[in-house]
């Protein structure tokens, strides 16, 4: 009876330790297929970093910077030009409100719009009566 309670411990403990063998041997793979994947990306990594201190792309990376700050540069001239002709346009407007204003005036002090018209009338009227008083002159003259 004793060997049989011995026996059945012992497979208790071989199976429980078989289970664990696996469970380590699982855990163990699981960590060696991590390390593997790190240290993929540890190299792809580093040959980025390599690739990004090349010459090269220091080179190019030096030509963008420049390019940027020429296209800073016309930008600025831009908004400079810009705000120039703002302020052109602006006083463009003042002087046309200005000129409106004197013509509206203008108007106001010949009498309306109708009154241009009438004052064209009456020197024609003007005009009519002195050359008709003038060609009646000439007759009198004519007949001393």
């Amino acid at each position: 009876m004793e060997l049989t309670k011995l026996q059945q411990q012992y497979r208790i403990m071989a199976s429980g330790t078989k289970a664990y063998c696996e469970e380590a041997q699982n855990a163990i793979r699981k960590h060696k297929q991590s390390i593997e994947q790190l240290e993929r990306e540890e190299a792809e990594l580093l040959k980025e970093l390599n690739l990004a201190r090349s010459n090269q792309n220091k080179l190019k990376d030096k030509g963008t910077v420049d390019k940027l700050k020429q296209l800073r540069d016309r930008e600025e001239e831009a908004q400079a030009k810009i705000e120039e002709e703002k302020d052109k346009i602006k006083n463009f407007d003042l002087q046309i409100k200005k000129m409106e204003k004197a013509k509206r005036d203008q108007h106001k002090n010949m009498g309306g719009v109708h009154m241009s018209q009438q004052v064209q009338v009456a020197s024609k009227k003007q005009v009519a009566v002195l050359e008709n008083r003038l060609d009646q002159a000439l007759k009198r003259f004519n007949t001393i």
